[in-house]
């Protein structure tokens, strides 16, 4: 059986798309936060938190803030780069690493638990989830947050009419609980 392509967002975020990421609307982000908090607050404090993908590192210094030892782990240097500038202040910077998400360098129950934040839509097959799934359940002790988007949402009617009727490729993919 032949292996599927990398997904998009494997290969998608070099310099200049990761700069475009880490500028998002301060309302947008303090939305996406009060939407993770409640499974943040079930760390207890001092907590060692696996963030993969981190991104631009928004979640890391959430985690951080909130009293939580986050390690932060991304297949992009540049996305890796604003991490660590992120997590400077808060002394965890060198908590930052190149990671695949499907073979994650950490051994078994490394983390107290694992945050998986606006990516699962950007894996196209279930061959991917069920691979990063296993391997954010393999390093953790406790718990795994992950988010999703819900096929029956505002947001998915939107990127469904775009798809027909704009003719835009289709770069998200929605995954039903």
């Amino acid at each position: 059986m032949n292996a599927p392509a990398p997904y998009r967002a494997k290969v998608h975020y070099d310099e200049a798309r990761s700069q475009k990421y880490n500028h998002r609307p301060e309302w947008r982000h303090r939305q996406e936060m009060a939407l993770l908090e409640p499974a943040l607050k079930a760390f207890p404090r001092g907590a060692s938190v696996l963030d993969a993908p981190c991104g631009a590192g928004r979640v890391s210094v959430r985690l951080a803030e909130l009293g939580l030892q986050p390690t932060a782990v991304d297949i992009s240097e540049p996305m890796l780069e604003l991490t660590r500038e992120k997590l400077e202040p808060h002394g965890a910077a060198d908590r930052v690493q190149k990671g695949d998400l499907e073979r994650l360098p950490f051994p078994d129950r490394h983390f107290d638990g694992a945050v998986c934040f606006r990516f699962f839509n950007l894996l196209p097959e279930d061959v991917f989830r069920q691979r990063v799934i296993g391997e954010l359940c393999r390093v953790s002790r406790q718990r795994v947050v992950i988010s999703f988007n819900h096929p029956v949402s505002l947001h998915n009617l939107k990127r469904w009419f775009e798809r027909r009727f704009k003719g835009r490729p289709r770069r998200n993919w929605t995954i039903h609980p």
